[in-house]
């Protein structure tokens, strides 16, 4: 009698419960929402069967709904339709949530696990039962967790993106703005996760229509795999491989994140023993606690820590004594600081986000040394004296730089120079030689080399611009009279579509135009380097290579190449004035230092006003496969005379690392990049740029054309890492980074 008498009593309350609620449905559905996270109620099962009832006039219904799981919203990867066991369409090799059970391991090494999702609305007694909002409602918590214990929902507003029919064939279709992330790499180990969800829709009546599983929500579990994030105790000793000095009982490995904290132990790491090898992802020194403790969270002494993700250690929490500190990922950020011996491995681009000096040695590994490829060097170049890599002793040094690796931005040793000798400063492209004839040593002084930048005026006219080089001398008392002379190295990719054989020295005591032709030089490209005669006068100046040519009877504007997504290469130049033109012959060279091949001709319109012209090198698909591919065009007068123009270069490989979005070129320093993807040529894809403070600083949305690469505009965007956001419509963000300099 007494469960009777509860039963009858708490259904007489919620009848006056709902009677209430119902001249409220807003409150009513929040209510109803509360009550479904507590299933299992007697309460709520009354009404849920009374929610039957109140919205079976509703004259709507759920269409073909679904979330995307794990990035992919292909059929057979991470596709889910949610209320029908009977998949519409042809989408027969996708899942159905109401079976899943399992959506399988997640590797925290390889990504984030990230949910979107769509409801298709039907309404089908006229705009009355329209819906007037769409929510998502998702939680994630460690599989077995107790009602009582799970966490909020997080409520995702959807986005009506379109609707078709009228009156009973009416369908609103709502999509998820973004995706949101379900799994981190810091997410810790545990014997699984469930994902929870369920849709609700106000119509604009407001009446509740929810997709929920049959009052049951849908439920899938997952795994998370990879090595748990890592943070050290110090519970043993100072040692970095004792496996107890470790949260996770293990030391860690190149997939493992490393937090080194200041107060989480009373005492900190040291790496030692010749031949030991520590590998971490990332390994970030954290000095939040105080950050003007002068304590070292982490010292390397005679052995090798390779880093395969980013350094993060805006302290100066680390210390070197010897031994080798190596970048051996792909795309890496890190921190500056003194280095010993510093080494690039692993290829891609490794961004300085500060300064760093360099005590000994900074090798880059490539094919040539048995090594792992080494990778790009890049640093900002809004201040030299803030954003530098540094030879900071007279015995520091480069090794290795090529065509593939090399410092990128600001580059700095510090030497004194004597009479008679000739000082090489650390291998870094530039060496001096002062005559025995100038009036005294110039003495200690500092040269600052710029790569990636071309100055202009460095040639026979005010529009002519030198090579992507160059090196200025400084010190505080230079004698202005000196008499040298000088060996200038550089690389092809920096030659700026200059002509090595007609290369000559360019001096600007102010650094920028006009330059003074020192006119006296051997070029040779083989070995790309080119010798000056005497000079007389200032060593205090800006000292780069341009060409000795005049201009060409063609004004080229722009000269771009660009990858499509059948691997060829899509070229487009544009003229401002052409004099007695009769074409342009196109030419390939697959890898730095091979020769120029023929792959295409397009004749001239010998337009006085200019032209636009487009070639696609389709050979480019068939051709071994290279990192990048450079291009040129073969200016032909009338006469015969040659002429060639900028290179412009497809980076090949970045297909691959940007998860099919292709940035060209990355690094940049000019005032656009191009974006390649398989649906460029669609409309409606939306693009952003991203700082990493998450700001959206541009956007666009594309229209239907013929383009296989979008020009996105950077000039305005300071110096610094970004994300470009590509959202093609039924699909999940995509993104990838590049660095502006």
């Amino acid at each position: 009698m007494f469960v009777v008498y509860l039963a009858v009593n708490s259904f007489l309350l919620f009848l006056d419960t709902m009677q209430k609620l119902l001249n409220n449905k807003l409150a009513f559905a929040v209510h109803l929402k509360r009550i479904l996270s507590n299933r299992g109620w007697l309460l709520a099962s009354l009404l849920l069967v009374l929610l039957g009832l109140a919205t079976s006039a509703q004259a709507a219904s759920f269409g073909s709904n679904y979330v995307t799981i794990g990035g992919s919203n292909t059929a057979a990867n991470g596709l889910y339709f949610t209320n029908s066991n009977t998949l519409p369409g042809s989408n027969t090799a996708a899942k159905s949530f109401r079976t899943v059970g399992n959506l399988g391991s997640f590797d925290r090494g390889t990504g984030s696990l990230v949910l979107s999702g769509e409801a298709n609305i039907t309404s089908e007694n006229g705009n009355g039962n329209a819906a007037a909002s769409v929510i998502l409602s998702y939680r994630v918590y460690p599989a077995g967790t107790p009602i009582s214990s799970r966490p909020d929902f997080t409520d995702v507003s959807l986005s009506r993106i379109r609707s078709t029919g009228t009156g009973g064939n009416a369908v609103s279709y709502w999509r998820t703005p973004s995706t949101y992330q379900l799994l981190s790499g810091t997410t810790p180990n545990t014997a699984g996760y469930t994902l929870e969800l369920f849709y609700q829709v106000t119509s604009v009546r407001g009446n509740i229509l929810l997709d929920n599983n049959s009052n049951n929500n849908y439920l899938a579990n997952f795994r998370v795999t990879g090595a748990a994030p890592a943070t050290w105790t110090g519970a043993t000793s100072n040692d970095w491989f004792t496996d107890s000095n470790w949260s996770t009982g293990v030391r860690p490995t190149p997939q493992t994140d490393v937090t080194i904290a200041l107060g989480s132990a009373t005492r900190y790491p040291t790496i030692s023993g010749t031949g030991n090898v520590a590998q971490v992802r990332t390994l970030t020194l954290d000095k939040s606690r105080n950050p003007n403790s002068i304590t070292t969270l982490l010292t390397l002494n005679s052995a090798d820590l390779q880093i395969f993700g980013d350094f993060i250690n805006p302290n100066s929490g680390f210390k070197q004594n010897s031994g080798f500190f190596t970048l051996a990922g792909t795309n890496q950020t890190f921190d500056g600081t003194a280095f010993t011996d510093f080494r690039i491995k692993g290829g891609g681009v490794k961004t300085l986000t500060t300064q760093m000096s360099i005590l000994n040695t900074l090798t880059f590994y490539n094919d040539n040394m048995g090594g792992v490829p080494g990778g790009i060097l890049a640093t900002n170049t809004v201040s030299a004296d803030d954003y530098n890599v540094t030879l900071a002793t007279s015995s520091a040094q480069i090794v290795g730089e090529s065509e593939t690796s090399y410092v990128l931005g600001i580059l700095r040793a510090i030497r004194t120079l004597t009479r008679g000798t000739t000082n090489t400063y650390g291998n870094i492209g530039i060496d001096v030689n002062v005559s025995l004839a100038s009036p005294e040593d110039p003495g200690s002084s500092i040269v600052t080399r710029r790569t990636g930048l071309s100055l202009d005026g460095a040639g026979p006219t005010s529009t002519s611009v030198s090579i992507t080089r160059n090196f200025t001398f400084s010190a505080i008392d230079f004698p202005d009279n000196q008499i040298f002379s000088l060996a200038f190295r550089y690389l092809n990719v920096e030659l700026n579509g200059l002509n090595a054989a007609n290369l000559g020295f360019y001096r600007s005591v102010s650094g920028v135009a006009p330059f003074d032709n020192l006119n006296r030089t051997s070029s040779n490209p083989s070995t790309k380097t080119a010798v000056s005669g005497i000079i007389t006068g200032s060593l205090a100046a800006t000292f780069t290579l341009g060409t000795t040519n005049l201009p060409l009877p063609v004004t080229l504007v722009s000269f771009t190449a660009a990858p499509t997504a059948q691997g060829a290469a899509l070229l487009r130049w544009t003229t401002a004035t052409e004099t007695n033109n009769k074409g342009f012959g196109i030419e390939r060279q697959l890898a730095s230092g091979d020769a120029w091949l023929p792959v295409g001709y397009v004749a001239s319109g010998n337009n006085a006003t200019g032209g636009t012209y487009e070639y696609t090198d389709k050979s480019l698909a068939n051709a071994a496969f290279t990192p990048q591919a450079y291009y040129r065009l073969r200016q032909e007068d009338q006469d015969g005379t040659l002429s060639y123009s900028p290179v412009a270069v497809v980076a090949r490989q970045a297909v691959v690392a940007s998860t099919n979005l292709l940035l060209s070129p990355v690094p940049v320093t000019g005032s656009s990049i191009s974006l390649t993807f398989a649906e460029v040529s669609q409309a409606g894809s939306e693009i952003s740029i991203i700082n990493t403070q998450g700001q959206r600083l541009y956007s666009q949305t594309t229209q239907a054309s013929d383009n296989a690469a979008l020009s996105l505009p950077v000039e305005h965007l300071s110096a610094g890492v970004y994300i470009v956001s590509v959202r093609v419509p039924g699909q999940a963000v995509r993104h990838a980074r590049f660095v502006k300099l």
